[in-house]
């Protein structure tokens, strides 16, 4: 059985190293995107790194304090990969600004590279939200993938199928076939501790990418930054 302790500490001190200390930097690596979308010493304010670095400091907090020894693998992959998935719709919907309904192909192309990992989420985020089929499933087991190491007369949905079932609507019928009224149903989450560091990674990707193409970071800044805040705030 997965050691949801273990998995909890190391997921945590990786959101530390890469997301609270930027890797090295010393300062959060949403901070880099905070700093490229105002101007120097002025009173500007920019929401969409602010957001990004409240949502790490929120993970690492409170995942820092539980101790989920107690806890069904369900319960924990459901509850960790929701706040995961905080960060990667805001991810889709700043590609959906600088890249309308997928257009730019080189954008696009971009995106299916280096965010395999952010999809990932997405997905088994899809899954939890709209079970489809799944909902007709009858006690249905859960487990990490490393912990199934007999498949054997079992129908496993595990993160190919996943990717496979919950990317769109075309194979609906497919996976109703395969699951529905069935008893034998595992759900095998992926590995916890590889996936926050991909995701990590994605995020620095995605901090670079900002940071390094004024285009981007003048459109962003556009939709996200506004003026006199601090004044503001020092008024009230």
């Amino acid at each position: 059985m997965a050691d949801l302790q273990k998995i909890n500490s190391e997921c945590m001190s990786l959101i530390d190293k890469y997301l609270i200390r930027g890797n090295g930097d010393g300062k959060y690596e949403a901070c880099k995107i905070y700093t490229k979308l105002i101007n120097d010493n002025s009173n500007e304010h920019n929401c969409l790194g602010c957001q990004f670095m409240e949502l790490h400091q929120q993970i690492y907090d409170n995942f820092s304090q539980i101790n989920p020894t107690g806890f069904s693998s369900e319960f924990y992959f459901k509850t960790y990969i929701f706040w995961l998935y905080q960060n990667v719709e805001r991810i889709y919907e700043i590609f959906e600004i600088i890249n309308p309904e997928d257009k730019n192909q080189i954008l696009r192309t971009f995106f299916e590279k280096n965010f395999i990992t952010t999809k990932k989420i997405k997905r088994w985020t899809n899954f939890i939200k709209h079970p489809k089929a799944f909902k007709y499933t009858h006690h249905p087991q859960y487990c990490f993938e490393s912990d199934l190491v007999n498949r054997e007369n079992l129908v496993v949905l595990d993160t190919v199928e996943i990717e496979k079932f919950y990317s769109g609507p075309s194979k609906n019928l497919v996976l109703y076939k395969m699951i529905a009224k069935k008893e034998n149903v595992v759900v095998a989450f992926p590995n916890l501790v590889e996936l926050t560091e991909e995701f990590c990674i994605e995020f620095q990707i995605f901090t670079k990418f900002i940071c390094e193409n004024e285009i981007i970071a003048s459109a962003l800044k556009e939709e996200t930054t506004i003026s006199d805040y601090f004044e503001r705030e020092d008024e009230k």
